[in-house]
């Protein structure tokens, strides 16, 4: 048997072509490639390849498909489809191409396609028989999505919500995803500008703690205050003209004075042993450093209290229009004086 496929143009064994005009091989052919095809591989000789080209393809639409197809839909089919059918109705019988006749006219086979592409038009025998095992399966799974598209027909809307849903969703994440990113934009902005801030307040305490020290080196420059009378530790020397500059406490010097602001006409010091008996003070000098308008003529005695220190006793009589500022003021002036005196 020759390798080479014969001519379309030649006659047809149309008893051979019966015979043969079945998915399944004859078992009488070759049985290498009877087993070969079963197993779904290509055939081993040529001439068994050729005896798949009567088989009709698994997935061939049928008649009635083909009849509700328009020209373009029928050009568009694969070429395997164009295989010849026997058309037992007509007079005279013959072979027709099975995609290309149609009602009220007939394509003889091989028509136009299978002549311009030869043996593509035929499916190989093994081929074929995969097909015709694997398209039940393929229907099985089309019936079963159908199936499952059934359970849905109805639930568009609810789908149409579910998206709607799904975008509000999406709106609602990009909304939230500008407000903290605004939100960290601030943030970072606060936090450089109190880190200004707590830099300018970091130069500030420095410039603070700098004048601090230079203040208190001028301090420590200045004269101290050496005259022995009642003196506060590193408080101002209210005597500016008699005694400048800052108290320190010195040998000799009396301890520190405090003289309560009572209302009393007594300030008792706590001091030294009292003088040998007792003195009276200068109260004219006094009254003359301390004239006020508010003042009557005053005396005053130095004596010692019941403890044995020095306890001065000054009589003051205020004007009748003295208020109480006038009063506290010129007390404190005569302590003072009185002190300075001692």
């Amino acid at each position: 048997m020759s390798t080479q496929p014969q001519p379309f143009g030649l006659d047809l064994d149309l008893d051979v072509v019966e015979t043969r005009h079945h998915p399944i091989a004859d078992p009488a052919a070759c049985g290498t490639c009877w087993r070969l095809a079963l197993a779904g591989q290509p055939t081993e000789h040529p001439a068994c390849a050729r005896r798949a080209v009567l088989i009709p393809a698994p997935d061939a639409p049928d008649y009635e498909d083909l009849a509700d197809m328009t020209a373009e839909q029928k050009a568009a089919l694969p070429t395997r489809f164009h295989t010849p059918a026997w058309e037992g109705n007509a007079v005279p019988h013959s072979w027709v191409c099975a995609v290309c006749w149609g009602d009220g006219w007939v394509t003889r086979w091989p028509c136009k396609t299978a002549v311009q592409y030869g043996d593509e038009v035929f499916t190989p025998e093994h081929q074929a028989i995969r097909a015709e095992q694997d398209v039940p399966a393929l229907i099985a799974r089309v019936r079963e999505l159908e199936a499952e598209r059934a359970l849905h027909v109805g639930v568009e809307p609810t789908i149409a919500e579910e998206l709607a849903y799904r975008s509000a969703e999406i709106d609602r994440l990009e909304a939230e995803n500008e407000r903290l990113r605004a939100a960290w934009h601030s943030a970072k902005a606060r936090a450089r500008t109190a880190r200004e801030r707590l830099d300018l307040t970091a130069h500030s305490c420095e410039r603070a703690q700098e004048a601090a020290e230079q203040a208190q080196a001028t301090l420590d420059q200045m004269p101290r205050c050496r005259a022995p009378h009642p003196i506060v530790d590193h408080a101002r020397c209210e005597l500016i003209v008699q005694h400048p500059g800052w108290h320190a406490a010195q040998v000799g010097a009396w301890p520190h004075a405090r003289f309560p602001n009572t209302g009393a006409d007594s300030w008792p010091v706590n001091s030294q042993p009292a003088p040998s008996g007792p003195q009276t003070p200068d109260l004219t000098r006094w009254a003359s450093e301390l004239a006020d308008d508010c003042l009557e003529p005053y005396d005053g005695t130095l004596t010692l209290d019941a403890d044995g220190k020095p306890f001065v006793r000054v009589h003051l009589a205020f004007a009748t229009d003295a208020d109480e500022r006038d009063r506290e003021g010129f007390t404190t002036r005569l302590g003072r004086a009185i002190l300075r005196e001692l």
